[in-house]
């Protein structure tokens, strides 16, 4: 962990789970994201962000119970796959991005 932090810049990225990235329903319950959460920030002074799987307002809240920010590639691509104009999805990322306030 001190490695990485030493090799970024402005804040780290940490990735949620093991395995593909995309959206999930949920994250693994025995306590094993929260356990690596507080790793990273009790040896690291950077932000961090947290990313891979998360796409509900639910994981943003649990993620910010830990970190600096939540990263939600994969289902904001998904909420703008039905986009046809710029216009439309500029409104869906609104839409999606109000939908994820804890």
């Amino acid at each position: 962990m001190k490695k990485i932090e030493e090799a970024s810049t402005d804040f780290t990225y940490c990735v949620s789970v093991t395995g593909v990235t995309g959206a999930r329903s949920q994250f693994s319950s025995n306590g094993t994201l929260e356990h690596f959460l507080r790793r990273v920030r009790e040896n690291t002074s950077k932000p961090f962000v947290v990313g891979f799987g998360i796409s509900t307002s639910e994981h943003v809240k649990n993620i910010w119970m830990y970190a600096d920010g939540a990263v939600v590639g994969s289902a904001l691509i998904d909420a703008l796959s039905g986009a046809s104009t710029q216009d439309e999805a500029l409104t869906q990322s609104g839409v999606f991005f109000r939908s994820l306030r804890p």
